[in-house]
């Protein structure tokens, strides 16, 4: 049996919050975490991107919560192309801008699509640095410095990563 590997998740937002947080220890499989609009905090990635099935599960959780998508636009002619830790390459199908809320302030996340796969959205070191993030792996929090100097957040669990 192959071992199994983790990923921490947390999410977009939650009323006015950034990252919703719940107690340690809990644990959601990748599709789960896809299906509850959460996202992979991955520090090797160099711009956010996702599959457009767990793009499509942000877009279903916004039209329940909003009564909208929350989509700003689409831009089919935005089709940078990515290399993978797996030595595999593949190009977007497009980029698309979401309406986000993240500590009471308006603003927006830019993710590149992908038309292949069920990958869940990946957070890339481009929007934790715009968030000013810094994590702290030994006590899973993560402080985002441009939102709140202060306030920290515990990652939402491990979640199994399952191929």
């Amino acid at each position: 049996m192959a071992e199994e590997n983790e990923a921490p998740f947390v999410c977009f937002h939650e009323g006015d919050q950034c990252m919703a947080i719940t107690e340690v220890g809990s644990r959601k499989s990748t599709s789960e975490a896809i299906a509850a609009g959460l996202a992979v905090v991955d520090g090797g990635a160099t711009k956010t991107l996702a599959s457009v099935h767990a793009l499509e599960a942000i877009q279903d959780g916004n039209l329940q919560k909003y009564q909208n998508d929350r989509v700003i636009h689409v831009d089919p002619s935005n089709r940078p192309s990515f290399g993978f830790g797996n030595s595999s390459r593949d190009t977007c199908c497009s980029t698309t801008t979401l309406q986000v809320t993240a500590d009471s302030k308006p603003g927006h996340l830019t993710i590149h699509t992908l038309d292949r796969g069920t990958g869940p959205v990946l957070l890339s070191v481009e929007t934790l640095r715009t968030l000013g993030a810094v994590v702290d792996f030994q006590e899973d929090l993560i402080c985002f410095r441009s939102l709140d100097k202060i306030e920290s957040f515990r990652l939402k669990g491990l979640a199994q990563v399952t191929n």
